[in-house]
C-alpha cells in the first residue's frame, strides 16, 4: 500500500533535506524508507530527513535522519532549514526554542 504525503525540499548551507510536518505523529519512517526516500537516484534525493513534531515546551521537536536511516543527535543546517519550515508552513514564532536530541536549542529568525 502506497502513502501520500506532502513534504518539503529545503537547501540549507550546502546541505538538502526532506521536511515533514509531523505534529499529527502519524509519519513513522522505517531505515529502509529514509534510505530510499534519500537515495539521489531513485528517492527524492537528500541528505537526511528532518520531521517537525510537537512539543508542549518549545515550540517544536526536531527528529533528524541521517541519509542512511541511521538517527542524529542535531544537525545544524537541518536546523536552520527546519526553523524556516516552521515559521513559514506550520505558524511557529520567529524567535523561540526546539528540542532535539541533544537538548534544547534557541533560534531567531529574522
Amino acid at each position: 500500500m502506497k502513502m501520500m504525503t506532502k513534504f518539503c525540499k529545503y537547501v540549507a548551507a550546502g546541505n538538502d533535506f526532506i521536511i515533514f510536518d509531523n505534529r499529527g505523529e502519524v509519519i513513522d519512517l522505517t531505515v529502509d524508507q529514509i534510505h530510499a526516500l534519500c537515495d539521489r537516484r531513485q528517492g527524492i534525493g537528500a541528505d537526511g530527513i528532518l520531521l517537525l513534531t510537537h512539543d508542549l515546551n518549545h515550540e517544536f521537536r526536531m527528529n533528524y535522519f541521517n541519509s542512511d536511516g541511521s538517527r542524529g543527535e542535531m544537525c545544524g543546517n537541518g536546523a536552520r532549514a527546519l526553523v524556516n519550515f516552521a515559521i513559514t508552513f506550520c505558524g511557529c514564532n520567529h524567535e523561540g526554542t526546539f528540542l532535539a536530541d541533544d537538548g534544547i536549542h534557541a533560534y531567531s529568525f529574522a
